[in-house]
């Protein structure tokens, strides 16, 4: 399964079987790809401009262009998806390679969802509302693909790989979590997020309640998570970090996952 999002570099996460994985590193390194690659079991983060990305569409032989339409059911909840794209724009903000241009396409790119989604979860329907997440959708995936990643999706790659949870649900219950254990670093920079969330309290605070108030999943165990799994997950995550802005602490990464898995207010 490969998930792709476009821009001036490619980036590709890219869930095959170990063997699968290490063929597919082998074979880009000799056509002289630039890899940044990380294992989480069975998730790969690489970059290469030898994949090409397609759009593919839901066949619906009852729609005039022969796919999905607007309002029908999706594959994966608006709420969770749209939180997801926030996710990387939050992100994009305490990069370690972060830059003001970036920046302000993540903070626009919050600003829109966080005013689209309470629309979009209330009416379905409506194409303004929906032209609104397309818009801020779009902003925090060029955020993604403008910057490095840090904590936030090391953790969810950890995860999702590790225990086959689902992608976007993952990231939506992770985010305040990640968020608030970035924030004692990045109070700065992440000062944005409340205020394009239009939320008075703490970044961390202000997408909780935000997930809290789109009836998304707030805990990890709601969506499959073995609580046993939790000190392995911390020990993953630990062992090769990706750049971040705060050393990650086990015993600290561990107290996060375990408010991830209650779904509790983030600390």
């Amino acid at each position: 399964r490969i998930h792709f999002s476009v821009g001036s570099r490619l980036r590709s996460y890219i869930q095959y079987t170990r063997p699968r994985a290490k063929k597919f590193l082998q074979r880009s390194a000799s056509r002289g790809d630039s890899l940044n690659s990380a294992t989480d079991s069975r998730v790969i983060f690489v970059t290469s401009q030898q994949i090409d990305p397609i759009i593919v569409e839901v066949p619906n032989p009852g729609h005039p262009y022969g796919v999905r339409g607007v309002g029908e059911v999706p594959i994966v909840p608006p709420p969770a998806a749209l939180a997801n794209a926030i996710a990387h724009a939050v992100e994009a903000l305490y990069a370690v390679d972060k830059n003001p241009i970036i920046s302000l396409i993540a903070q626009e790119g919050i600003r829109a969802l966080a005013q689209g989604l309470p629309k979009v979860v209330a009416a379905p329907h409506d194409l303004a509302a929906r032209s609104d997440c397309l818009y801020g959708a779009w902003l925090c995936g060029v955020a993604l693909n403008g910057v490095s990643i840090a904590l936030h999706h090391k953790l969810c790659h950890t995860l999702g790989g590790t225990f086959n949870l689902p992608h976007a649900q993952t990231h939506t219950i992770v985010l305040p979590h990640a968020t608030a254990y970035n924030e004692v670093a990045e109070e700065a920079s992440l000062a944005v997020v409340s205020k394009a969330l239009g939320f008075s309290g703490s970044a961390a605070q202000g997408l909780y309640a935000l997930a809290k108030s789109l009836g998304t999943p707030l805990g990890l165990k709601e969506i499959g998570m073995p609580r046993e799994g939790l000190e392995r997950a911390t020990q993953l995550a630990c062992s090769a970090p990706y750049p971040n802005p705060r050393p990650l602490v086990q015993t600290e990464i561990r107290a996060l996952l375990e408010r991830a898995y209650e779904g509790v207010a983030p600390a």
